[in-house]
Order: structure tokens, then C-alpha cells, then sequence
């Protein structure tokens, strides 16, 4: 609502409640585990008082559309996460099937890809699944803890990999803390569900559970692969996935092209090296710079 003529290069406005409050509100935490940025609806730097009410300047207004903007970014994007842990909850009971066609065929190719990977020490593995990768990194491991936020899928794993050296825990890793550090992190077709605006803080916290010159190892699928999926209008990371009963949800995918994902890994601090495994899959091995 105008309140005055305009002032040169400024848009004089009331700013209705919750503009107009003077402390930050800060996004719910979601499933992610990550708790958003504050979003200040205080005045902007910029903004002007003309006749005892605020002017905003343009670049003031600027400023609250972008804070507005990303504080939408962070609802939206907990929203799909909370969507994106639901459909692997559902999907625990017919996902061995349906992410790999032939188990035996898939746990071959698991195998494979371990030893020449080769995990020793303590291992974390993050997004555990059924358990596929467990029972491999299990074989090479002195100890693995395997953590993931369905239940469902967990208690899968549990059934499956039995040996002493291996525990399980329902957890998400960005809210989950070890209290230790380990020799190895591993995860397989979990890097590609990280939002890319979280992307650094995923790797940061990575650092975070690595023991002296600790590796992250990863598998995930290569970009060829993206046609395969079905892409939300206007959300270019987010997909949507029908399980056998018919029902939808919405999970963020970002499927892996190494000629881009080394050298933004390069410049957040780490080096990487990525190499391809068939037509489909990827295979990387990361360590923090000294």
C-alpha cells in the first residue's frame, strides 16, 4: 500500500506483519536434519524513514526478495526431504527388486566394487539401505556402523548382516552424533539425494567424522542416466518416484557427472578422483587436502 509520492530510486510501502517484525524467523528443522537459514524480516540495510514510516529503497526490497526467496527454498526443500525419507520408509520391502532387477547379479557387482575399494578400519556407511553394501564393506571392515533414517530399511539390514563387527542405527547424519571418528565413510546412491544448496555442508560435516587421513568412498549413478527420470516442472533436483501401489512422492535427485562434481570438490577442499563402472554407475575416492 503506497503511503507517499515515491522518492528517486525508492518504493515507499507498509510492510505488513511478518515483514515487519524485528527479530528472525528460522526454518523448521526437517527430516534433512539441517536447520535453515534465519530468515530476517526486519528492515532491510537501505530502507529509509519518511514521515515516521519506512521507505525501502530498491535495493532494499531487493534484499528482502532474496531473503524471502531462500527462506521458501529452505520450506520447500525440508518438505521434499520429508517426502524423499517417507518413500524409502514405503519402499524398503520391494527396493532390492526394483533398484536392482537381479540381486545376485547386483550383489556380484558389490562385491567387486568393494574390494577394489578396499575399506579398512572403522567404517560409517550413511544411507545403509537393505544392507547390499553392508554385507560387502563388511568383508573388508574392522568394524562398520551403519546408519539410515528408515526404519524400515534398517531393520532389513539388521536381518541380513549379522556379524558382531556390524551395528545399525536409525539416524539421520545431519543431526547424528558418533562421538567418534572413523577410518573410512562410504555411501552408496546417497550423494545424488543431497540438495545442491547443502551440498558444502554435507562435505564439511564429512570432514568432520574423518580420523587423521580418512576416505570417503561413494557410488552413484552417472548423468547419463537422468532421463530416466521424471523431473517436477521448475525444480530441476527434484524428481517423482510412483512405488507399486500407485503412490507419488518427491525426492531430490542429482545424479553425478565427474567432470563437474572433482573439480567442486577440489575447491572446497578435498581431492577427488572419479571413475565410471558400466554405463550407469560412478565410483569415487576423496580425501581433505594436506
Amino acid at each position: 500500500m503506497l503511503t507517499a509520492p515515491p522518492a528517486r530510486n525508492s518504493i515507499p510501502t507498509t510492510i505488513p506483519p511478518p515483514f515487519s517484525a524485528l527479530t528472525p524467523h528460522t526454518a523448521p528443522r526437517g527430516l534433512s536434519g539441517i536447520r535453515g537459514p534465519a530468515c530476517y524480516y526486519a528492515r532491510p540495510a537501505g530502507d529509509v524513514a519518511v514521515s515516521g514510516r519506512r521507505q525501502l529503497t530498491v535495493a532494499g526490497i531487493a534484499q528482502l526478495i532474496r531473503k524471502i526467496a531462500l527462506c521458501d527454498d529452505v520450506r520447500v526443500t525440508d518438505e521434499v526431504l520429508a517426502d524423499q525419507v517417507d518413500y524409502y520408509r514405503r519402499r524398503a520391502g520391494e527396493y532390492d527388486v526394483t533398484a536392482y532387477g537381479d540381486v545376485a547379479a547386483a550383489r556380484a557387482r558389490i562385491a567387486r566394487l568393494v574390494a577394489e575399494m578396499r575399506p579398512a578400519g572403522s567404517v560409517l556407511e550413511i544411507a545403509c539401505g537393505t544392507g547390499l553394501w553392508t554385507e560387502a564393506l563388511a568383508g573388508w571392515a574392522d568394524t562398520v556402523t551403519a546408519i539410515d533414517a528408515a526404519p524400515e530399511a534398517v531393520a532389513i539390514a539388521r536381518d541380513r548382516v549379522r556379524p558382531a563387527r556390524v551395528s545399525f542405527e536409525v539416524a539421520d547424519v545431519f543431526s547424528w552424533d558418533p562421538g567418534t571418528r572413523f577410518d573410512v565413510i562410504f555411501f552408496s546412491a546417497w550423494l545424488s539425494h543431497v540438495p545442491a544448496s547443502r551440498f558444502g555442508r554435507f562435505w564439511q560435516l564429512l570432514g568432520s567424522l574423518l580420523a587423521g587421513n580418512g576416505r570417503v568412498l561413494f557410488i552413484d549413478e552417472h548423468v547419463d542416466e537422468r532421463g530416466k527420470e521424471a523431473y517436477v516442472t521448475d525444480r530441476d533436483e527434484v524428481v517423482e518416484r510412483r512405488l507399486r501401489d500407485g503412490s507419488t512422492f518427491r525426492v531430490v535427485k542429482n545424479f553425478v557427472d565427474p567432470a563437474e562434481l572433482e573439480p567442486r570438490l577440489r575447491r572446497l577442499g578435498w581431492e577427488c578422483a572419479i571413475r565410471r563402472d558400466g554405463t550407469d554407475w560412478v565410483y569415487g575416492e576423496a580425501r581433505l587436502a594436506r
